[in-house]
Parts: structure tokens; sequence; C-alpha cells
């Protein structure tokens, strides 16, 4: 006998029933809702979500500008590490319309010349005493 009484629903195997109505409802709705958007831009607006705690629909809503800020401050740390690099490119700001995406390779080559130059690997050990 169930001593529930009114709320004899809220038993384990009836709140199952309902759970997998609801999830037998949801997945095709959110594939059909889904199939609208780039899966290329919904993992862009995942990454984006995670990189700053914030929900993929917040993101999804405001992704060129999340987009425009995750590349601005990844410009800025490698401007750090290449200061040469963002002199050349402040010299003339256009000058970045030509090598935006190829900045961690252009600091990659500055870092190395840096290395060549000291004489040191890129964790600054001198490498004239390795070995």
């Amino acid at each position: 006998m169930n001593d529930l009484g009114d709320f004899s629903d809220l038993t384990d195997s009836a709140f199952e029933q309902e759970r997998k109505k609801a999830l037998a409802v949801t997945a095709p709705l959110a594939v059909s809702v889904a199939s609208t958007k780039s899966p290329d831009a919904a993992a862009k607006a995942h990454a984006l979500a995670r990189r700053y705690n914030l929900p993929p629909l917040v993101v999804d809503h405001f992704a060129e500008d999340y987009a425009a800020r995750a590349k601005q401050e990844d410009a800025e740390a490698l401007m750090r590490k290449a200061p040469k690099l963002g002199s050349w490119i402040a010299e003339k700001p256009e000058r970045a319309d030509i090598v935006h995406d190829d900045l961690e390779g252009l600091a990659g080559i500055e870092q190395t010349m840096n290395d060549r130059l000291t004489g040191t690997d890129g964790a600054g050990n001198d490498v004239a005493s390795a070995g």
C-alpha cells in the first residue's frame, strides 16, 4: 500500500517516467533548433563560454564581441613575448590587416631570433654550455 496519498506521483518510478517523456521531446527540439546554426560557430561559442566562464547562449548571442575580446587578449599576450612585433604593428596599424592571422608564427620567429642572438634556448638556458 502507498502511504503517499495525493503525492504518489512523486515516487521514483513516476518521476523517471516523466523524465523520459521530457527527454523524448527535448532532444528532437534541441536538434531542430541547433540545425539552424553552424557547428563550427557553436564550437567557437562553447570554447569562448568556457574561457570566460559564461553560459554558451550568452556568448552565442554576442559571439562577435567575445571573439574580438579574445583576439585582443591573445594579441596582447603575444606582444609581451614579442615586443618588436608589437612595435612594428604599432608604427603602422594597417599592418595588422595583413598579419593578424599569423601573429603566433611571427612572435615565434622573433623569439627564436632573440634566442639565437643571446645564445639561449626558449627557457633562457645558455645553449653554449648544454651538451
